[in-house]
């Protein structure tokens, strides 16, 4: 159930959507604060789609905090190379890949929690409304009725993996404090 969830194109496509929204948001305010200047609205268009092809890609399934954290953060260094070669800045240095790995971090496990509430989501949903539902079967016009006979009954014939566990186990006596007198 949960890969086949995550395999929805809609639900695919707003997972990878939020993911390189918040991914291309949190470079471009990095960048911003670190050069003085807003990155152009050409640079954050161009890589907008870029972040969000490489998330539709990983979007397939359910992922853990590790997998999510770790796209974050490599996206993010990503765009800060990329954004530092369109918009020449270069300001921060280490200081400002630190901060954008800290920030990754955070923003990945925000972005793991809305992913285990969405898949959550998807499983109630699935379970109370599309499991209930009952399926209507057809027969199409003029098809004769199959006859199914009866298997022959299995009489005699042990099972080979099978436990019995009622009662007690064989040969025990009950504890004598508990037994009735």
């Amino acid at each position: 159930m949960t890969s086949g969830a995550g395999a929805l194109p809609a639900v695919r496509l707003c997972r990878s959507a939020v993911f390189a929204l918040l991914c291309v948001a949190l470079a471009a305010a990095g960048h911003a604060y670190a050069a003085g200047a807003a990155v152009p609205l050409a640079t954050l268009v161009s890589a907008l789609p870029a972040v969000g092809a490489a998330a539709w890609v990983v979007a397939d399934r359910e992922r853990g905090p590790v997998a999510i954290g770790g796209g974050m953060v490599a996206g993010q260094v990503v765009l800060h190379l990329w954004f530092g070669v369109e918009h020449g800045a270069h300001g921060g240095g280490a200081g400002m890949l630190a901060a954008h790995g800290l920030a990754a971090v955070l923003c990945g496990l925000w972005l793991r929690r809305g992913e285990r509430a969405l898949f959550a989501l998807v499983r109630a949903l699935y379970t109370r409304v599309v499991l209930p539902v009952p399926v209507a079967v057809t027969v199409p016009p003029g098809a004769a009725p199959v006859e199914c006979r009866s298997p022959a009954p299995l009489r005699g014939v042990w099972l080979r993996h099978a436990l019995s566990r009622r009662g007690p186990p064989v040969g025990a006596e009950p504890p004598r404090e508990l037994a009735v007198r």
